[in-house]
C-alpha cells in the first residue's frame, strides 16, 4: 500500500486534475505521485482512458466504469510506444538538476519517459519543490523537452524565472487558486 502524498504531493495532484477535459487519452508513468493520481481521476466525472505502467496506478482505475485503463509493461511497451496515442503525457522526474536536466533513477523509467515523451501531444512534468536542484542518476534530457511543470507551491522564485524563460507553462496550487478565484469573481 503506497502511502498518502505529502501535502506538496496532494497539491500536484489536484492541479493535474485541474488540466484534464473530458476525453482525454493520457499516460501516467510510474512514480510516488501515479497512484494518487489515479485514485482521484473518477472524481472528475470525466470519460478518459489512462495508459500506465504503474500497477499502482492500473488497480486503482480497475473498478472505475467511465475510464478505460491499459497497463503498459515489459520489452514490447517500448517497441510499440509509437502506435499509441496519447494527448497529455504525466511524468514524475526524480530531480531536476540545478542546470535544468530531467534526471530519474532508472534507465528503465529514462527510456520509458523518452518513448512517451516522443509520442504525446502536450508533454508535462511533474516536480515536487523538494527535487529541485537535484540530481538522479540517469539522464532524461534538457527542460525544453516538456511543454509544462506542475509543482508545489514551495517552489522558488528562481525555478520560476527558469521555467518561464523557457517559455514553458508552470502550474502550481497557488496558480490553481487565483485562476478559481478570478474565474469565480467573473461570474458573479
Amino acid at each position: 500500500v503506497q502511502d498518502a502524498p505529502s501535502p506538496y504531493g496532494r497539491e500536484i495532484v489536484q492541479t493535474v486534475l485541474s488540466l484534464l477535459q473530458p476525453g482525454d487519452v493520457i499516460m501516467l508513468s510510474s512514480g510516488p505521485l501515479a497512484g494518487p493520481i489515479a485514485r482521484e481521476l473518477e472524481n472528475t466525472g470525466f470519460s478518459l482512458t489512462v495508459l500506465t505502467n504503474d500497477l499502482a496506478a492500473a488497480q486503482a482505475l480497475n473498478s472505475a466504469a467511465q475510464i478505460r485503463t491499459v497497463l503498459l509493461g515489459g520489452a514490447l511497451t517500448l517497441a510499440n510506444m509509437e502506435r499509441f496515442y496519447v494527448n497529455k503525457f504525466f511524468f514524475e522526474c526524480d530531480a531536476l538538476s540545478p542546470n535544468l536536466t530531467i534526471t530519474v533513477s532508472s534507465t528503465e523509467k529514462a527510456e520509458f519517459i523518452q518513448g512517451a515523451l516522443s509520442i504525446a501531444e502536450e508533454k508535462i512534468m511533474l516536480c515536487p519543490s523538494d527535487r529541485l536542484g537535484k540530481a538522479a542518476f540517469y539522464r532524461v534530457g534538457d527542460l525544453s523537452l516538456v511543454n509544462a511543470v506542475v509543482t508545489d507551491s514551495a517552489v522558488s522564485d528562481s525555478y520560476k524565472k527558469a521555467v518561464f524563460e523557457r517559455n514553458l507553462r508552470l502550474y502550481t496550487s497557488i496558480d490553481l487558486y487565483e485562476f478559481r478565484h478570478t474565474r469565480d469573481k467573473l461570474t458573479q
